[in-house]
Formats: structure tokens, sequence, C-alpha cells
């Protein structure tokens, strides 16, 4: 006998509905002002089976939940530990209406209106954002509950829930202590390589691996294959294959969680701090940006569902849509790209250029570490250096002060790039168009393109005729020192996006610096050692007042988007 929907608790409250595991049932019951809460109790056979010791650890533990969980953070909060519950009938026809059945302890918590994560798995993967907030709230709670010397012992996802708010709520810490029973309360998937030995062991590592073990399921849709005992190298690459894209920050937290020695897992709470960083949240929700989401709740899937429904709150689903890049601008996809640049590479370049490629020269040109894809959202950039003639609608529209010889320049050559402009200079006519200066990740990438590790704009072998031409019109500019070209006056030297003069013509500021006071310079200048300066990773610095005539600088922009309702793909 348990509880029914129907039934009456001896306490008032009304069972709604039911839900049944392997050793305990939860009722959704209702109070008589309309309140909700969820009442917990060990099923009857198992009851009968284990005898009045499985109801003595029970009651211990459910008030140790009480006591110490009663404020946890993303913890479906403990309210009242029973030692004896009853229900006047069991809610069937033909019973007494004062036949009273006893339920034995029960532990009463806050009701938790959404679905859990095994639902929601049920639905596909999660997107990387949607996983850092599950695993992030589970570890944050988890951290509460190891400082409280509490262990949960039996994560697993139908023991995570999440709110209609899509706040997460981790529940089932009932038989947190309970090791002669461990049997019945866990799932052997979810066990570290130290409990998998030694079957009651309570020990924060081993909750800590079990995460690892959810959060790898929520990343991928499945559980690791043939874990423990493989190398960290093996785990990451069955990440690398899965198909879903996980980021590389996301994996080495993965990787950390799932050490086989307990001693080489982070905390539960450090791995909250990462993955509830603002920083991180920042940096995966630029990875979501086009999947469809709720605009209620926040949700958003990690897979192209097949309704249009949210699976958390019910509302209907979203996705954006990028509106086309302004006119001269291109538009760089989202994704990663090779950052940086390899000793090799380096030598490489030093010696074209007849330099010492000696170790403090190749470190200057790596920065001290190697090549690494990163992820960068998508952006849009000028196709070509900002022209005399575009710079100069801008000082005419705000009176802005001219360059040296300016109005020179301009008469013979208004189709060359603007130069002896400081970054400050850049910055104003960026902003008076309505764009900004890309971010130096941002100018690598166009320069780069999304696929390999290249070191020039056209590949990895210096041509200089695709970055150096014969040059046309004035001189020079500002000073009469520096030859230009007309800008995409070598289509030669393109980036794989499109995007022209990436290297040699002018150097251009991007939007930071590594020095305060100094904003970095990218590309090179027509008339340097273009073999080392027109990498495409290579950045110099100069202070944001500094002028030059071997200086110029392009624009960027943010994607904007307008939405629609996601509609599903009905051919899957």
């Amino acid at each position: 006998m348990g509880l029914v929907a129907g039934a009456r608790l001896s306490t008032g409250h009304e069972v709604r509905e039911v839900r049944r595991g392997g050793f305990s049932e939860v009722g959704v019951v209702e109070g008589r002002l309309g309140e909700r809460l969820a009442v917990k109790r060990i099923r009857g056979e198992i009851r009968e089976r284990l005898g009045a010791e499985a109801d003595q650890l029970f009651l211990h533990e459910c008030q140790v939940a009480v006591a110490r969980l009663g404020n946890a953070p993303y913890t479906a909060r403990p309210v009242l530990a029973l030692p004896a519950l009853e229900t006047a009938g069991d809610g069937t026809a033909g019973d007494a209406a004062d036949a009273r059945v006893a339920l034995g302890p029960a532990l009463f918590m806050e009701y938790v209106d959404g679905p859990s994560l095994e639902d929601l798995l049920a639905t596909g993967r999660l997107a990387p954002g949607q996983a850092a907030k599950v695993c992030g709230g589970v570890a944050a709670a988890l951290a509460h509950a190891h400082d409280a010397k509490v262990c949960h012992r039996d994560l697993k996802p139908t023991n995570v829930l999440l709110t209609r708010g899509n706040e997460v709520r981790l529940i089932d810490w009932g038989m947190s202590g309970a090791g002669r029973f461990s049997d019945l309360t866990t799932r052997i998937e979810y066990l570290s390589p130290e409990r998998a030995a030694q079957l009651d062991l309570v020990a924060p590592p081993d909750d800590v691996y079990a995460l690892g073990m959810l959060f790898h399921l929520c990343l991928t849709g499945r559980l690791v294959n043939h874990w423990p005992g493989g190398s960290p190298d093996t785990l990451r690459a069955e990440l690398a294959a899965s198909g879903a894209d996980v980021p590389e920050e996301l994996a080495h937290i993965v990787v950390s969680m799932l050490a086989p020695r307990a001693e080489d897992r982070p905390t539960a709470r450090s791995i909250a701090d990462m993955l509830l960083h603002d920083d991180m949240v920042g940096a995966l929700a630029d990875r979501d940006v086009d999947r469809p989401y709720c605009p209620d709740c926040g949700y958003v899937c990690g897979t192209d569902p097949a309704t249009d429904r949210c699976p958390v709150c019910g509302g209907g689903l979203l996705r954006r849509v990028p509106f086309p890049p302004a006119e001269g601008m291109v538009r760089i996809a989202p994704g990663t790209f090779v950052h940086g640049l390899s000793d090799s590479q380096a030598r490489h370049a030093l010696i074209a250029a007849r330099m010492t490629p000696d170790d403090e020269q190749v470190r200057r040109l790596t920065g001290g570490s190697g090549p690494r894809r990163v992820f960068c959202r998508a952006f849009d950039i000028d196709r070509t250096p900002v022209t005399n003639a575009a710079y100069a609608a801008f000082v005419r529209a705000v009176n802005y002060p001219e360059p040296p010889g300016f109005a020179a320049l301009l008469a013979e050559a208004p189709d060359h790039p603007v130069t002896s402009v400081s970054w400050r200079d850049a910055l104003c006519y960026a902003l008076w168009c309505g764009k900004r200066l890309p971010t130096p990740l941002e100018w690598e990438k166009a320069a780069r393109g999304p696929d390999d590790d290249r070191m020039y704009p056209w590949g990895s072998a210096f041509e200089r005729e695709r970055c150096q031409g014969r040059p046309s019109g004035p001189a020079g500019h500002g000073l009469g020192v520096v030859p230009t070209l007309p800008v995409g006056a070598l289509p030669g030297g393109q980036s794989p996006w499109g995007v022209l003069d990436m290297s040699g013509n002018v150097n251009e500021w991007v939007a930071e610096g590594t020095v305060p006071g100094y904003r970095g310079v990218r590309g090179g200048a027509t008339g340097e050692v273009l073999e080392v300066y027109g990498l495409v990773s290579y950045q110099s610095q100069a202070r944001t007042d500094h002028a030059d005539p071997a200086i110029g600088f392009r624009c960027a922009a943010d994607v904007t988007y307008g939405t629609e309702p996601y509609v599903p793909d009905e051919s899957r």
C-alpha cells in the first residue's frame, strides 16, 4: 500500500499525482489553500523487505536534509521530516473514509513544477550553455552539501529537476548516507572507480565523478563509453567525435571531473564557480545564439526540436534570424578557428625574412603559447580598409580634424587607405558610422579563415606579389614616406572569407592591446618585412594617440538579429 492519487493524508494534504522509482515514491500533494508540496517515502514493498532499519535510516537522512540543506542553493528545499505518515484510505472505491494506512517516515519538500533532466534529455542533448547551467547549479548544491558534511551519492537524470522558469533543483537526499542500501538507490553507470570497489563509500569526489558523467550526458546525449579505464586523451577524443561541438573549456572540465583518481578531481565548489561565472555564461551564450530558444524561460535547445514548444515551460520557441551585413562588409560566420602560431611556423617566417630564428624572436611571435582552436561569435568586417574618400565624409559631417596633408591625398588618391589617424580617430569614425573596431581575435579570424592554421591570408607560403605591388598615385600618405595601393588592388591576397588587404598595404588598428594606453596594430605595411609583420597572428602595439603614415584601419560590427517563430522540420 502506498500513495494513491485522490487520497488524503493525515497532514490534511490531498495527493494529486504519484511518481514511483525503484526505491521510493513521490507524491505531489495539495494543501487546503491550494499550496503544493512534494512528499517522498519508501515504497511499501521495499519497507517490507528491509524492515524497520530502513525506516530509521531514511528518517535520519530526512532529518539531516532538513537541518543541513534547508537553505541550500539549487535544491528542492526540504520542509519537514515526519517519523510517521498516514492516509485515510487508499483512495479506491469501497474503502472506509476513516481507514488509516501507515506510510512510514516521509519527507515533505518544495514542489518543482517543471520536467526532470531525464525528460529533457529525451528531447535531445542540451545546448552547451544550458548544460553548464544545469550542471553548474547541481555543483553549487553539492558544494553547499559537502560543506555541511553531506554527500548525495545518487546523482542521475531523474534526480535533477527544472522549474518552469528554467531554474535547477537537485532532489532525493533522503538516502544520502544509506551505504548498506546503495544497490537499491544508485545506478551503476554513475559510480566512481572507488565507489564501485566500495559501494558504501561516502565521499565528495564520488559525487563529483557522478556529476561528470551527468555533464557528459548533457553535452553529448550519451554516457561515456568504456570509462573508467581510458586515458584523458581518449575521453577528449570521444567528446570531439561526439558530433556535439563541445566547447574546449567544457571538455576540459568534464575530463577533470572524470579523473580515475579521486584526488585529481576538482571540488564541487570550483566546478560551480567555473560553470556559473559571468564570463563563461556570456561565452556560451555567444555559441548558442543561432539555436531555437524560449523567450519565456530562457531555455536554449541543443538540437532542433521536433515541436515548436519549449520542453521546460511549454512556451512557444523562437529562432533568431540575422540581418544581412551592411554594404561593403563581409559576414564572418560563428565557430572555432585556429588562433596563434606554432614555434615551427614562427621559425619558418623568420627564416623567410632572413632574420635569426632565435628563441627570443620565436617567443615574441608566438606569445609563448602554441596554436589552439578558439570560438569567435559571428561578426561583420569591412572588406577593405577605410579609404581617404570615406574618411573625408566623416570629416565633413562632424567637422573633425584632418590628418596632415589630407586634402592633397584625397584629391590624388581617394581610393587609397586613410593613414596618419590615431586609434582615437579611428574609433570616432567607427562610432560615427554605427560600427566599431575589430577585436584582435576577430581580425585574426577574418584574415585566417575557419579551417586551417595558415600563416598568411592566402596560405602558409609567403608570396610577395599577393601583398606588395607597385605603388600607384601619390608617393605616400601623410608625411609622404609610405607608399600605398588602392584598397583591394591585390585580390590574390584575400582571405578565405574574401576580406582584402589583411597583409600589406597598411597596418590596421584593432580594438584592444595588452598594455594600458596602447592598442594593437596588425597586418603590416608596404615596405615592411611582411614575412613577419604580415602574419595573420602577429600584433604590434602603439599608443592610442599615435598617428603614423603606415597605420590605417577598418571597421567591424556586431551581427543584428530579428526573430521568427521556430518551425520544426517535418522531414525529420
